[in-house]
């Protein structure tokens, strides 16, 4: 890919850029900027999505080789600080911010050689005899185990299509009330969980998943993206 470097640092498009800038209020939303040069605008589609800090991808080549990977910097943009091309990643939000509590040490505080928690589960599961089936996981902070359990559950226990089973409500209970993309539940379903003593909120377009998913078959290759976040289903040709 080409990237139009001098018309980036171009002082006129700088310029531009940084009176977008007001220092006297805080920070509002400014849409991307766009230095001269048409050539990359022809080539490539503009992305307007969210920006995020957590990214997933699933991957099975022409051998059957199988990659589940999730990879992070924490928050939008990690750390917001850069070297050798890559963003620092923020993992310190993922320790306790109190290293200490009523004066005994917190087992999740900083400290070297320790690792963050983290939700991530990039996720791949075999047959008994060692063959492919499924190979899933998904972005979305402390509710990704929740993403990717819901959508395994739909393609092996409730043999769903894989976009299907990628599809069903993301339905999250870190504490009462627990959170549920309701337009997305089958009719009848909520009331019935309430009138079982579940408190449930609505909360279309908050749970936002991002669920990348490919299953074996016998049939061959069934992959699957979730439409809550940018991302496709794709296939290289052979070599």
């Amino acid at each position: 890919m080409t990237v139009p470097t001098q018309e980036l640092i171009a002082p006129a498009y700088l310029d531009q850029r940084a009176a977008l800038v007001d220092l006297a209020r805080a920070p509002t939303f400014v849409s991307a900027g766009q230095p001269a040069g048409q050539e990359l605008y022809n080539r490539w589609g503009r992305d307007d999505g969210p920006e995020n800090g957590t990214t997933h991808l699933v991957i099975v080549d022409g051998w059957g080789n199988a990659a589940s990977m999730t990879a992070t910097v924490e928050s939008v943009f990690g750390a917001q600080r850069m070297t050798n091309g890559f963003l620092l990643n923020n993992q310190l939000t993922d320790f306790s911010f109190m290293p200490t509590l009523n004066g005994r040490p917190v087992a999740n505080a900083v400290a070297p050689s320790k690792r963050p928690r983290s939700s991530m589960v990039p996720t791949i599961v075999t047959r008994r005899n060692g063959e492919l089936e499924l190979v899933v996981g998904s972005p979305g902070g402390s509710a990704i185990i929740g993403y990717t359990a819901r959508t395994t559950i739909g393609v092996l226990d409730w043999d769903l299509p894989v976009q299907e089973a990628i599809n069903l409500s993301n339905a999250t209970a870190r504490t009462s009330p627990a959170n549920v993309e309701a337009a997305r539940l089958p009719a009848g379903v909520m009331e019935g969980l309430r009138q079982r003593g579940w408190e449930l909120r609505d909360v279309a377009g908050l749970e936002e998943s991002g669920i990348h998913a490919i299953r074996a078959t016998s049939r061959g290759l069934e992959g699957g993206a979730d439409p809550r976040r940018e991302g496709i289903v794709g296939r290289l040709p052979a070599r």
